[in-house]
C-alpha cells in the first residue's frame, strides 16, 4: 500500500515512458508513485524493442553498458523489401549507414530492460507500488468549478491522491477513455505484434547463418540484409523482420505485425502471415526451436494522438502510447514515450515550485512537445501515404499504386528491349505506367510532407543568414 497520503506525480505505468518520467521527477525532489499493473515492470512487454542510446543514457547513465543490449547486434546494412502480392512479387531497396552509426539504438529484451528502468527510478527516490491495477481517476472541482483529477483508484478500491497524474500504460489505456480524452481506440489504430524467439543449440551456427562478425568495440555486428524487413503492398497491412541476438540463449527473434481493420478487410489472421514469413524465413530458421512467444498491441502509422483531441486535462496528462503518441514516419514510439514522461516531470516540479496547478501549466506540457521534433514529425501525409486505399473495393494506397506502376513499367521497358527495339521508342510508352501515381505524388502524396520540410529548413537558414549579416554590420 502506498506510504504517503498525498504525492507531487503519479505515474502510472513503469515502462520506458513511466520511468522516464518517474525518474526525472525522483530527481529533481518530488515525491513520487510508480503504479504498475505487473508483479516485475517488463513481464507484459514483447521481448524485443528498439530504444535509442542517447535519450536512454541521458535518462539512466549506465544503459549502454547492461548486459540486457549487449547481445544484439549492430547492423551494417539495412534492406527493406515490399512483397507487393503479399507473398509472390517483391522488390526492396539496401541501405549501408554503418555499423558506427546503427550502432546508436539498441534492440533490448524488454522483459529486462524496462525492470532495470524501473530500478533506477526506484533507487533515484520514486516509491514503487506493483502488482497493481488502476481502475479510475479521482475527481474534483477547482473554485470556478472546472473538473480536476486529483489521484487514481486502484483495483482494492483504495483512493490515492496526487497533484499530478501521468497515464503511461500503453496503447489500450483505461484511464483514457474514463477521463474522456479519448475515447475506446479505433479499430484503425492497434496492430498486434507476434514475436517467435527461435533458439540454436549450436552457438556457431547462428553466427554462420546471419554472416555474423565481431566489431572493433567488440559488439556482434551482422548484414540485415540477408533477412529484410518486409511489408505487404500496403506497408501498414503487415510487416515482418527476423533479428538475431547472440549471447547465453543464441536467439532469433522472428516478429510479425498487422493491423486489426486491415486483417478483418482481407479476411486473414496473423497466424496466415506468421506461416507466410517462416515460409520466407526457413533457411534461416531450419533445426530452431521456438522457446518462447510474445504479444502486444501497438500503435500503427498514424498521425500523432487523435487529431484535434488534446491529451491533458488540469491534474492528468497522456504521455506514449496512452495518448496513441508514435512517429508517424517510421511507427517507433519508446523515444517519444520518454521524452514526454522527462518534459512532464520537469514541468511538474515547476507547478510546485511555482505552486500554479492550473489548466494553462498543464497544457504548456502538449504545447512543449508539439512544438518540438515530435510535432515536427506529426506530418498526416506521411501516414495517408501508406494508408489511404480500401483493399476490400479493390483500391490501394498511393504508395501500392507506386509499387504496380513500378513493375509494371519494368516489364513494360524491359519486354521492349528484348525485342530488340530502341530505348527512344519505348521509354515514353513505358512512361505512361508511371503516370497517374506519378500525379498523385506531385499532388501532396509524398512530396508535400518533404517539400514543407525543405521550405522550414530554408525559413531557418534565411533567418540565421540575415542575423549573421546584421552582426557583420
Amino acid at each position: 500500500m502506498p506510504k504517503k497520503e498525498h504525492y507531487d506525480l503519479i505515474v502510472v505505468g513503469a515502462g520506458p515512458g513511466g520511468s522516464a518520467c518517474a525518474v526525472t521527477g525522483a530527481r529533481n525532489g518530488l515525491d513520487v508513485l510508480l503504479i504498475e499493473r505487473a508483479e516485475i515492470p517488463g513481464q507484459k512487454n514483447m521481448s524485443g524493442s528498439t530504444l535509442f542510446n542517447k535519450i536512454c543514457e541521458e535518462l539512466f547513465p549506465g544503459f549502454t553498458k547492461m548486459e540486457f543490449p549487449q547481445g544484439t547486434p549492430t547492423l551494417g546494412n539495412i534492406a527493406v523489401k515490399w512483397a507487393v502480392d503479399n507473398d509472390e512479387r517483391e522488390f526492396g531497396v539496401a541501405i549501408g549507414p554503418g555499423a558506427d552509426i546503427l550502432s546508436q539504438q539498441k534492440c533490448v529484451d524488454r522483459s529486462m530492460a524496462d525492470a532495470w528502468m524501473a530500478e533506477q527510478a526506484v533507487a533515484a527516490g520514486a516509491e514503487p507500488l506493483y502488482s497493481t491495477r488502476v481502475d479510475d481517476v479521482i475527481w474534483d472541482n477547482d473554485p470556478d468549478g472546472t473538473p480536476r483529477v486529483v489521484g487514481v483508484v486502484i483495483d482494492t478500491g483504495e483512493k490515492i491522491y496526487g497533484s499530478a497524474v501521468a497515464d503511461c500504460s500503453g496503447l489500450h489505456s483505461n484511464l483514457a477513455e474514463k477521463t474522456g480524452l479519448i475515447p475506446r481506440h479505433d479499430i484503425g489504430l492497434p496492430q498486434v505484434a507476434v514475436k517467435l524467439v527461435y533458439q540454436f543449440d549450436d552457438p556457431e551456427e547462428l553466427w554462420y547463418r546471419f554472416g555474423a562478425w565481431t566489431t572493433e568495440d567488440g559488439r556482434p555486428a551482422c548484414d540485415w540484409t540477408l533477412t529484410p524487413v518486409y511489408f505487404g503492398e500496403e506497408p501498414d497491412f503487415f510487416a515482418a523482420h527476423m533479428q538475431p541476438v547472440f549471447g547465453d540463449e543464441n536467439v532469433v527473434e522472428f516478429t510479425v505485425y498487422s493491423t486489426y481493420d486491415e486483417m478483418i478487410k482481407a479476411d486473414v489472421n496473423i497466424w496466415q502471415r506468421i506461416t507466410w514469413y517462416q515460409e520466407v524465413g526457413y533457411p534461416f530458421l531450419r533445426g530452431a526451436k521456438i522457446i518462447r512467444a510474445n504479444f502486444h498491441s501497438l500503435a500503427a502509422f498514424n498521425t500523432v494522438g487523435y487529431e484535434g483531441i488534446p491529451g491533458y486535462l488540469p491534474g492528468f496528462v497522456l504521455v506514449g502510447d496512452a495518448g496513441a503518441y508514435m512517429n508517424p514516419v517510421e511507427s517507433w514510439g519508446a523515444n517519444v514515450a520518454q521524452d514526454q514522461g522527462r518534459l512532464f516531470a520537469n514541468l511538474v516540479t515547476k507547478m510546485k515550485m511555482d505552486n500554479d496547478w492550473s489548466l494553462a501549466r498543464f497544457k504548456q506540457y502538449e504545447d512543449t512537445w508539439q512544438a518540438g521534433w515530435i510535432g515536427a514529425d506529426n506530418i498526416p501525409t506521411m501516414a495517408t501515404l501508406f494508408r489511404n486505399g480500401n483493399i476490400m473495393k479493390g483500391e490501394r494506397s498511393t504508395f501500392g499504386q507506386l509499387c504496380f506502376s513500378i513493375i509494371e513499367f519494368a516489364r513494360s521497358a524491359v519486354g521492349a528491349k528484348f525485342e530488340n527495339r530502341a530505348y527512344a521508342d519505348f521509354l515514353p510508352k513505358a512512361m505512361i505506367k508511371l503516370g497517374p501515381v506519378g500525379l498523385k505524388l506531385m499532388d501532396g502524396g509524398i512530396t508535400a510532407p518533404f517539400y514543407n520540410g525543405a521550405k522550414g529548413a530554408l525559413f531557418k537558414v534565411n533567418a540565421l543568414a540575415g542575423m549573421l549579416g546584421k552582426l557583420k554590420d
